[in-house]
């Protein structure tokens, strides 16, 4: 129980103060929509964090942590430019998600096109495109349904064929309280389905249902993720 709560202590405090020296953050279960200076929109997801500069020469954002969505008011004097991580997105009129994951960092596009360069190389995005930068410099590009990218800003958390261990991190930031994912075979388990973001716990226990898993109150601050006995 004490290993538990020091981890989730650890887990949070870094996101915290780097979030608190932030133009726009959020916190815990926490979404939010900011609407910039030149007509674009950004959304935040939950423990998300970003610094905004926009002026007459350029629109930059650096997204410190988390997950944002962007839909970028067409400029084309001012390329609309978002950093992250090790890889700089380059747009002037979309919509498109920016993340930092576990694994690295992610690009989807839900509409229009984005230039992003990473590692000396760029690469082109259309509606549809999923590039993902893993923390070992692997790059990985995919396509899954437009529609369904940041379907989070609908409150929503789809997965197709993803593991256990990835859906259980992108429930976190919405749980009230620390989610601990106890076996590694677990872990590692395919899962597909829609979980409603705004229910955390009943898409943990949904998710625990379809790998025949259990979740267990530990206290009313954490819940562990495990096999059934």
């Amino acid at each position: 129980l004490a290993l538990a709560a020091g981890i989730g202590a650890i887990a949070v405090l870094p996101g915290q103060l780097r979030s608190g020296l932030a133009d726009q953050s959020t916190g815990s279960a926490e979404t939010r929509q900011v609407a910039l200076a030149d007509g674009s929109l950004m959304d935040l997801a939950p423990q998300s964090a970003a610094d905004v500069e926009i002026d007459a020469t350029g629109r930059r954002i650096r997204l410190i942590q988390g997950r944002a969505y962007f839909e970028v008011a067409t400029d084309p004097t001012r390329p609309f430019v978002v950093s992250a991580g090790p890889a700089t997105v380059t747009v002037r009129g979309t919509g498109f998600e920016v993340a930092e994951t576990d694994t690295g960092l992610e690009v989807a596009v839900r509409h229009g096109r984005v230039e992003v360069a990473a590692g000396g190389a760029s690469r082109l995005l259309e509606a549809g495109d999923r590039l993902t930068i893993r923390t070992n410099g692997d790059i990985m590009e995919d396509r899954s349904r437009a529609d369904e990218v940041a379907a989070w800003t609908s409150g929503q958390l789809i997965a197709r064929d993803r593991p256990v261990a990835e859906v259980v991190a992108s429930l976190r930031p919405y749980a009230a309280q620390v989610i601990v994912l106890t076996d590694d075979d677990l872990a590692r388990q395919p899962l597909t389905g829609i979980y409603d973001l705004r229910r955390p716990r009943a898409a943990l226990d949904a998710i625990a249902a379809a790998q025949g898993a259990r979740v267990v109150e530990i206290t009313p601050w954490i819940l562990l993720l495990s096999k059934k006995i």
